[in-house]
């Protein structure tokens, strides 16, 4: 949000049915009111939205809506949490969800959070349709570097998050899906396309910045951080997250 009302030319990942913490009729219309009919969004704002969710049949008819929306410019399409389905399975998904879109496709493989890992064969195989134009990778970082040696095109690579980026950087990473940038964007997108050219000037500054970030539980940190710098409101987390600050 501080993002948007800076003006910045940026991307707004959005993930909706990510989880169970909303139905498919609740994840519906916030795409109906908090984006289509959302009046002050700049026009070349760019935006992503997440799709995924625990029911194949729901992440199609999620993409059949976001197909149909004139503000979602592209796809974030995760993976199924706890299913842990195989890679055949998997790819044989992403296949049937992009049968309902003619949206840019960047894929998203986090096993930290699903138990599922995404191969590199199977990463390969997707990069064949040329509507997936990027994967997010949160697992493995050393397989982005894989994926390159046998790739025959340019795609988007992006980092999930801020820590170990100049590594990231140096195996092939060159997008950045950003945490802390939800509360200092200039600084994170400075620092950012700094280490791209090669250079890490700020990185002590943006070091002390992102362990006050990442040194506790770092989604309940965030909400405190929006909220202290901005005019958002957002609650308390779903416990478990923020049990210890009620005790």
């Amino acid at each position: 949000m501080n993002s948007v009302k800076e003006d910045f030319h940026i991307a707004v990942p959005t993930a909706f049915h990510a989880d169970e913490s909303l139905n498919i009729e609740e994840t519906l219309k916030h795409i109906d009111h908090s984006l289509d009919q959302e009046a002050r969004f700049a026009p070349d704002l760019e935006i992503l939205v997440g799709v995924s969710g625990i029911r194949q049949k729901e992440v199609l008819r999620l993409a059949e809506r976001v197909e149909r929306s004139n503000a979602i410019k592209a796809v974030l399409l995760g993976y199924p949490p706890y299913l842990v389905p195989s890679q055949a399975e998997a790819v044989c998904y992403t296949e049937k969800v992009l049968e309902k879109l003619s949206k840019p496709v960047i894929l998203y493989n986090n096993p930290l959070r699903t138990g599922f890992d995404l191969a590199v064969e199977s990463i390969l195989h997707l990069f064949d349709n040329h509507q997936i134009i990027g994967i997010k990778e949160a697992g493995d970082p050393e397989k982005i570097q894989a994926v390159q040696k046998r790739l025959d095109r340019t795609v988007y690579y992006y980092a999930g998050g801020e820590q170990d980026l100049e590594k990231k950087i140096s195996l092939g990473f060159n997008r950045l899906s950003s945490i802390a940038g939800n509360v200092w964007p200039q600084e994170i997108s400075n620092w950012f396309f700094n280490l791209l050219e090669g250079k890490n000037d700020d990185t002590d500054k943006i070091s002390l910045l992102l362990e006050n970030l990442y040194n506790d539980s770092f989604l309940v940190q965030l909400k405190k951080l929006i909220i202290a710098t901005s005019d958002v409101q957002m609650g308390n987390c779903r416990a478990p997250l923020g049990n210890l600050e009620k005790e």
